[in-house]
């Protein structure tokens, strides 16, 4: 079950009637028809797709192995000083992980998380360190003020992120999803996942040398069974 240590089901549903009156209205019709009609078909799985592991992490409400988006802040925080400006690529409509990073920052005591999600159901921050731009991340999106770039499921916005720091010679970490985001897929030809996956990996170590930031570090989050997809992040030479 998917559920904080000691809360129970009537709690559960208390937490969620209290998101439907303050989110319903912000999600667009076939979003919230799904939300409705597999909220509680994912709470007692070991897994559950992104906008329901949003909704989850909102309301603190985890599975056994712990909230995904705070396993991937603790690895993150493990390859880099988060204590800096952080610029957040493909946040979702819930920023779940940019809320917590943004959270440890306060606690730590410094640095600031910018968001680019064209989804988000709110531009309002939850913490006085954001800021959210309902907007699409590009390749050409400016990014000199910042010195980390992160994406946890970015889908379609991951090369964009990899171009754009590799030229910027910017630190990037992106936790991969498990979709395809070919530009051009002919229709004789089958793609899988793993087919993109490798299609990233080598153009960012390409790109990498090109612009000469750093290696590339591709490797699983720790335990991870349903999104186990890459972790790519960069390691500079000097």
């Amino acid at each position: 079950m998917i559920a904080r240590k000691g809360i129970n089901e009537e709690e559960i549903a208390a937490l969620y009637n209290s998101f439907c009156k303050k989110y319903k209205p912000l999600y667009d019709n076939d979003a919230w028809l799904y939300i409705e009609d597999n909220f509680w078909t994912y709470v007692f799985s070991s897994g559950a797709p992104d906008i329901l592991m949003q909704i989850y992490s909102e309301l603190g409400i985890e599975s056994p192995k712990g909230n995904y988006y705070k396993r991937q802040l603790a690895n993150l925080k493990n390859k880099f000083d988060i204590r800096c400006n952080i610029l957040d690529v493909g946040s979702g409509m819930i920023p779940s992980f940019a809320n917590l990073l943004a959270q440890e920052q306060l606690r730590l005591g410094t640095g600031t998380v910018t968001l680019y999600e064209p989804l988000l159901l709110t531009t309002e921050p939850k913490h006085r360190n954001m800021t959210l731009h309902k907007t699409e991340f590009t390749s050409e999106t400016h990014i000199k003020e910042f010195d980390l770039l992160t994406g946890i499921l970015p889908c379609g916005a991951t090369e964009s992120i990899v171009e754009n720091a590799c030229r910027n010679q910017k630190d990037f970490y992106i936790a991969m999803c498990g979709c395809t985001h070919f530009d051009y897929i002919p229709w004789y030809m089958y793609v899988t996942p793993e087919m993109y996956q490798d299609h990233v990996i080598e153009k960012t170590k390409r790109l990498l040398e090109e612009y000469d930031n750093g290696t590339l570090v591709v490797e699983r989050l720790k335990g991870e069974k349903d999104l186990d997809y890459p972790i790519l992040y960069n390691r500079k030479k000097w």
